[in-house]
């Protein structure tokens, strides 16, 4: 993940480590950086340096943030991080990809 900066018209940094395409990007109101892959790897950036990871085991079909971070995936299962990504819930019910979420 490339970060570019838009005031100073240029790249600032760079994010590795990520084995399968990025998902979902989203900056929180903290200004940290949450990061989502399509393998599960769920990652909380500030500037470049990672703050903290977590993984949901399981490719991802969908992520929302909206105060939690929402997570779909495509075994029917959705996980609710908090914005520390602290797991809070695990919901499951259906064998099918979740193709959305909402909170």
């Amino acid at each position: 993940v490339e970060i570019y900066s838009y005031k100073e018209d240029c790249p600032v940094g760079t994010i590795s480590g990520y084995s399968e395409s990025i998902l979902y990007v989203k900056f929180l109101p903290s200004g940290q950086l949450l990061i989502v892959a399509v393998d599960g790897t769920v990652s909380l950036v500030d500037g470049v340096s990672e703050v903290a990871t977590a993984s949901v085991g399981e490719d991802v079909s969908i992520a929302r943030f909206s105060g939690k971070l929402l997570i779909g995936t495509e075994s029917g299962r959705v996980y609710i991080y908090d914005e520390e990504l602290n797991l809070l819930a695990t919901c499951a019910g259906h064998g099918f990809p979740v193709t959305a979420v909402d909170y």
